[in-house]
C-alpha cells in the first residue's frame, strides 16, 4: 500500500497484508537507513509474522526518508514502515495538476502526456487481480503468449495457481506485449504487474486522460530482427539467505551481498558467512571473495533455481545439520505450493481445534450386495460405495444438524447450514485437495456419483475452481483406498465434523444361533470439533448414518 505524502515527492510504504487472518507481524530488522538510495524490488526489512518470517521488498526507486518503526516493534497491517523519496520518474500518476506543475521542471517529459510513441502507442500494465478471498499471492504457472504477440482484450495470457486452484488470466487491452515480469515458479502478489501491454497508437490508457502511464520508462525497443523479440527487462534479485545468517551478518556487520553464497540458486549458508568472518577462511581464498563480492553475471535471478520468492526462510534450528560435510548434497528442498501449500496452512489451523475422536465398524454386507446388482448395468459401470455414503451421511444430519455447524469467526455463535456441502478429500500429484459436492441434500445417489466422477478429473487436471474448494460444511476422507482401517482425520477447518473411512475387510462373526459367519466389515473414524458438538451427539448421529449404510433399501422412503 502507498500513501503520497504532503511533501508531494515522498510516499509512505505500508506493511500490506501477507496471508489470511495475519493481522500485525513483528519488525526483525531493516535492510535499510535513512538517507539510504533505494531500488523497486530492493529487500526493505524483515517481519515475522505467526505463519513465517518474510523479506518486505520497495515498490519505488529513490532514497530513504524515514523509518517508521525499530526491531522488535509490532507493526499492525496497514501501518506505515518508511518513507520514501521517488525518484522524478516514479511519482504516481495520482499527484494532482498543481503538484505535477510543481516538479514540472525537475520531472521534465516525465509528467507530460505521452499519446503515442513513434514506434507504438501507450504501454500499460496488466496486474494480477484477485482470484479469490483471502488470495494474497499466487505461483506463476505458465505464460500464453510471448514478447512482440499480438494479444485481444479478453485473450488467456497466463496461468496462475493459487492456495485454492489453478486460474488463467486474462488481459484487460488489446495491443501487444510489451514485456514479461515473472517466470515459471515466481510467487506473484495480488495487484502486482504481470506484463506491458503496448496499446494501439492513439489509444490512451484508461484513467491517464489521454497520456501514457506515469513510472520509468521503459528500455529503448529494439528493431525486429530475425533473432525474435528483445527479453524482458532484469532486475537485481536480492540477498538469498535465512534469517539465522541474517543475524549473524547484523551482530558482526558483515555485508551479505559482499559474500558468494554456496547454497542453492546463491544462497549465503551460516557456513558462507562464518568463513567470510574468518581472518583464514577456507585457505584465504574464500576470505578473498567474499571482500570482492561475486561477479555481476553470476548475480542469482529470481525465479532461477534454488529458493524463489515467497518461500518460507529456514530458522536457527534448520541451520546445525548444515555443518556436516556433504549435508548440502544430500539434502532435497522442495519450495511449498499449490495444493500442499494450503493443506500445510489448514492442517496448522486445524491442530489448534480440540478434537473429539469417535471410531466404529459398518456390516457393509448389503451395501456390497446392492452395488454389486446396480454395476450389471453398464450405465452404472463406475458406482462406488462412496456416493451411498454421501447420500446417507446427508440423510443422518437432516436428523442431527448440529454436525452441519461450524463456529463463527469471533466464536461468540454456531453457524448451522442448510445445505449439505460434503467435501471428498482427493490426491492429486500437486498434493491433497478437498472439492466439495454442492447440497447433496437434494442429489440422487446417481447424481452423486457423476458429480464425484467430474471433480475427481478436474482435481487430477490441476482445473479445480474456487468454487469447488469453498463452501464445505463437511469432510469425508477415503483412506481405506490406500490400505488402513482406522485413523484421526484432522478436520477441514472451519468444518465441524470429518470421517475417515478404513479399508473393507472380511471378518468372522458370530451370529444370533450361535454359528460362525464372514461379515464384510469397513471400519469410521470420526474427528469433530469439540467446541462445536459433544460426543453424545457425534456418538448418535455415527449409528444413525451406520443404519442407513447396513440397511440400504431404508434409503428409498427417505430420498427426495
Amino acid at each position: 500500500s502507498t500513501v503520497v505524502d504532503s511533501r508531494d515527492d515522498v510516499v509512505s510504504f505500508k506493511l500490506a497484508q501477507l496471508g489470511e487472518g495475519i493481522k500485525e507481524c513483528e519488525l526483525l530488522s531493516w535492510s535499510v537507513k535513512v538517507g539510504d538510495p533505494i531500488e523497486a524490488f530492493q529487500t526493505l526489512c524483515e517481519v515475522q509474522s505467526d505463519k513465517a518470517s518474510v523479506e518486505i521488498t520497495s515498490k519505488y526507486t529513490g532514497t530513504v526518508e524515514k523509518l517508521h518503526h525499530s526491531a522488535g516493534d509490532i507493526v499492525e497491517v496497514g501501518a506505515p514502515l518508511a518513507d520514501i523519496r521517488l525518484q522524478a520518474a516514479d511519482i504516481p500518476a495520482a499527484l494532482s495538476e498543481d503538484t505535477r506543475a510543481k516538479h514540472s521542471d525537475r520531472l521534465g517529459k516525465n509528467i507530460q502526456p505521452q499519446p503515442e510513441r513513434a514506434e507504438g502507442g501507450a504501454v500499460v500494465a496488466v496486474p494480477l487481480a484477485q482470484t479469490g478471498e483471502g488470495i494474497a499471492e499466487c505461483e506463476f504457472l505458465s505464460w500464453k503468449v510471448g514478447v512482440g504477440d499480438p494479444v485481444e482484450a479478453f485473450q488467456p495470457v497466463c496461468e496462475v495457481q493459487s492456495d485454492k486452484a489453478s486460474v488463467e488470466i486474462t488481459s484487460r487491452y488489446s495491443g501487444r506485449v510489451a514485456a514479461l515480469r515473472h517466470r515459471p515458479g515466481d510467487m506473484v502478489a495480488v495487484g502486482a504487474a504481470l506484463l506491458d501491454i503496448e496499446l494501439p497508437p492513439g489509444e490512451a490508457p484508461p484513467g491517464a486522460g489521454g497520456g501514457a502511464m506515469l513510472g520509468a520508462e521503459l528500455p529503448p525497443r529494439e528493431a525486429p530482427s530475425g533473432e525474435g523479440p528483445p527479453p524482458p527487462l532484469r532486475r537485481k534479485a536480492p540477498v538469498l539467505a535465512s534469517p539465522a545468517v541474517r543475524r549473524i551478518a547484523r551482530e558482526s556487520g558483515l555485508d551479505l551481498s559482499a559474500v558468494r553464497g554456496t547454497g542453492p540458486g546463491g544462497r549465503v549458508t551460516k557456513a558462507d558467512a562464518l568463513a567470510a568472518l574468518s581472518p583464514a577462511g577456507s585457505g584465504g581464498e574464500r576470505a578473498e571473495v567474499a571482500k570482492q563480492g561475486p561477479p555481476a553475471e553470476e548475480a542469482p535471478e529470481a525465479g532461477e533455481g534454488g529458493p524463489r520468492k515467497g518461500e518460507t526462510p529456514l530458522t536457527e534450528a534448520d541451520e546445525p545439520w548444515r555443518e556436516a560435510p556433504g549435508a548440502e548434497a544430500r539434502t532435497v528442498r522442495k519450495p511449498l505450493r499449490g495444493y500442499a501449500r494450503a493443506m500445510v496452512k489448514s492442517m496448522t489451523e486445524a491442530s489448534r481445534v480440540p478434537h473429539f475422536y469417535f471410531c466404529d465398524d459398518l456390516c457393509m454386507d448389503r451395501l456390497v450386495a446392492l452395488r454389486t446388482r446396480l454395476k450389471a448395468d453398464p450405465r452404472h459401470a463406475r458406482l462406488t460405495y462412496l456416493p451411498f455414503l454421501i447420500k446417507a451421511l446427508s440423510l443422518a444430519m437432516s436428523e442431527y444438524p448440529a454436525l452441519n455447524s461450524q463456529l463463527s469467526g469471533d466464536g461468540s455463535e454456531i453457524v448451522q447450514f442448510s445445505s449439505h456441502n460434503v467435501g471428498v478429500a482427493v490426491a492429486t500429484p500437486s498434493g491433497l485437495v478437498v472439492p466439495n459436492l454442492k447440497n447433496v441434500e437434494t442429489k440422487t445417489v446417481e447424481e452423486i456419483s457423476g458429480e464425484l466422477v467430474r471433480l475427481q478429473e478436474l482435481a487430477s487436471e490441476g482445473r479445480l475452481e474456487h468454487e469447488h474448494l469453498t463452501g464445505g460444511t463437511i469432510t469425508v476422507s477415503n483412506i481405506g483406498s490406500i490400505g488402513g482401517r482406522y485413523a484421526m482425520p484432522l478436520l477441514n477447518v472451519p468444518e465441524a465434523a470429518i470421517v475417515a473411512l478404513g479399508r473393507t475387510r472380511s471378518v468372522p462373526f458370530v451370529d444370533s444361533d450361535g454359528g460362525v459367519v464372514t461379515r464384510a466389515v469397513m471400519g469410521v473414524s470420526w474427528g469433530a470439533d469439540h467446541r462445536v458438538v459433544d460426543g453424545a451427539t457425534v456418538a448418535a448421529f455415527s449409528n444413525a448414518w451406520k443404519a442407513l449404510v447396513e440397511d440400504p433399501e431404508a434409503m428409498i422412503m427417505r430420498l427426495r
